[in-house]
């Protein structure tokens, strides 16, 4: 239904991104405090440090999982399909997520992140003035302007060592 309705494709999926993006930290307005108080961590002078980290975590969470559910949604298993693509994409930014949120802890201030904060904000949306690009550096993968075809193409770059390389074309006579 909402691909009927006369608007960009890119303006449905930043809509998707914003609504995800709000149910995620409203969760995390709840448990964040929570575990701050069951294990007793001390977050008096790194607060703003650790709500950066858990807002750019937020933001490539819900945007991996908004780009996927949409590429899931024609599916008739789009229920089983979406956690299957989904869950080994976000691997990495979980994993950079704990870790930069350990650092912060630490005491440690954001310029210290390194390459753990490079991931999360590499698994977040970049967008340019008229459309949304969403890059993957883990995977490799880039998606080039979601517009959902239309005149202009989709560009999508794969790595190198995906494709093989063929001198002759093949023949299936």
């Amino acid at each position: 239904a909402l691909l009927l309705a006369p608007v960009e494709r890119s303006s449905i999926y930043l809509a998707k991104l914003i609504v995800n993006t709000l149910l995620l930290i409203v969760f995390e307005m709840g448990l964040v405090p929570f575990f701050i108080i069951v294990y007793s961590v001390p977050v008096a002078g790194n607060l703003v440090a650790l709500c950066t980290v858990v807002l750019i975590g937020t933001i490539g969470l819900a945007a991996a999982g908004t780009l996927f559910a949409t590429v899931a949604a024609g599916h008739r298993a789009r229920e089983l399909m979406l956690p299957v693509i989904v869950l080994p994409l976000q691997i990495p930014l979980l994993i950079a997520a704990v870790q930069a949120t350990g650092l912060v802890l630490d005491g440690q201030s954001l310029s210290q992140l390194g390459s753990w904060g490079t991931i999360l904000i590499a698994f977040d949306g970049l967008s340019n003035n008229d459309s949304i690009d969403t890059q993957f550096v883990g995977s490799g993968v880039t998606f080039g302007s979601f517009n959902g075809g239309g005149p202009q193409a989709r560009e999508v770059t794969v790595p190198p060592f995906c494709v093989e390389n063929h001198s002759e074309p093949t023949s299936f006579d």
